[in-house]
């Protein structure tokens, strides 16, 4: 029973762990997509 509780718990962290990972990946994305487009912009002017 307690073994899996423990269980339970870790793959629950360890989810929440992935969701966080995935977001900062996004925005990592994200502001690397922003960037060029101001690079794209800055030298078409």
């Amino acid at each position: 029973m307690k073994v899996c509780l423990k269980k339970g718990s870790q793959s629950r962290h360890f989810q929440k762990g992935f969701e966080f990972s995935a977001k900062i990946r996004f925005y990592t994305i994200l502001n690397l997509k922003i960037a060029e487009n101001k690079n794209l912009r800055l030298r078409s002017n």
